[in-house]
């Protein structure tokens, strides 16, 4: 591979119908004849419904329901499992996991020095990776060449995973391709209302606090796995006030030295605290787009806060979501 991803631009350049970009990602392998026992037994997906090459968004909990990661999964072989997951969360998770397996066939290996993640989106993404590839997943499936695992995150998104032998095969999906870095997926993410754990705000929120309920990343179905108690009472109780939303923000602040971190407290007008960030990145070369979780009456009046800033800090103006927050759950 001959890209240097240390200088890719934060957004598209040009008017490509296919973008590149260099993903985050770290791998997390659960192997053995209990791979998939033991994995059903920790986290908010059921793992049964890998099978057929599907991959299912989850999150592994704490018992009081916290999330400590958040995940693709897909089931590569009989018995091993993969967890996709941001790089800087890859140890963490293992550790985490590690604490039950104790007594299960099975291992935790990290395989993310052996592969690298590339994200693929645009309108002609998927003509270009059926060109070159010979094949092309459903959505919400996932399938597999020499050397490479391609999952199909929405109808213009995916996901591709190489080995270091083959990962020279970026350079020629590149030739019909622009190149952009992580930030980008990042928005795309965003723009989705498809939040992730990061390391600033691991046990900050509940699975619901990032409408994992919405967008199918819990089975009420699957019985019990660890934070499972917490996590059925506030679905069945059926009174969630917080949601997951998204915002814009404008940049016009010149006292701020860094940008904002998952996690950060997000107030209200008198400065008390409704929510936290999830997710923010680049969208202009003043704006950021953010996804936060915070009081549902308080969506018009949301402020993200600095620290090192006086007063509440800079609205955030509300922008739409693919899905719609259920009307029972408003207050």
């Amino acid at each position: 591979m001959s890209i240097d991803v240390s200088s890719l631009p934060p957004l598209p350049e040009t008017n490509a119908q296919v973008q590149i970009m260099p993903l985050d990602k770290g791998l997390l392998a659960i192997q053995g004849p209990d791979a998939a026992k033991f994995l059903q037994g920790q986290v908010t997906c059921d793992i049964r419904e890998l099978a057929d090459k599907q991959i299912r968004l989850g999150a592994h909990c704490t018992p009081k329901g916290r999330m400590l990661s958040s995940f693709y999964s897909l089931q590569p072989g009989a018995e091993e499992i993969w967890l996709l997951l941001p790089g800087e969360q890859v140890e963490f998770a293992r550790s985490c996991l590690a604490k039950y397996i104790v007594f299960s066939k099975a291992k935790l290996v990290d395989l993310s020095e052996s592969y690298s993640c590339w994200g693929f989106s645009g309108d002609a993404a998927a003509e270009l990776l059926q060109r070159e590839l010979g094949q092309l997943p459903e959505e919400s499936r996932w399938c597999t060449g020499e050397g490479f695992w391609l999952l199909r995150v929405n109808a213009e998104r995916f996901v591709l995973i190489l080995t270091s032998e083959t990962e020279s095969l970026i350079d020629k999906l590149a030739a019909s391709a622009e190149l952009v870095s992580h930030n980008y997926w990042t928005l795309l993410d965003i723009a989705a209302g498809l939040g992730e754990v990061r390391a600033s705000s691991r046990e900050v929120f509940t699975p619901q606090a990032l409408n994992f309920q919405l967008i199918n990343g819990i089975s009420f179905r699957k019985g019990c796995y660890t934070g499972q108690e917490i996590v059925a009472r506030l679905h069945y109780r059926g009174a969630l006030k917080r949601h997951m939303y998204r915002f814009a923000l404008d940049l016009d602040l010149t006292n701020i030295t860094a940008l904002p971190q998952p996690g950060q407290e997000i107030v209200n007008s008198e400065g008390k605290n409704i929510g936290e960030l999830v997710l923010v990145a680049q969208s202009g070369a003043l704006q950021l787009e953010l996804l936060a979780n915070l009081v549902d009456e308080n969506c018009e009046d949301a402020f993200l806060h600095w620290p090192e800033s006086e007063g509440p800090g800079k609205k955030l103006e509300p922008k739409p979501l693919p899905y719609a927050i259920p009307k029972a759950d408003m207050p």
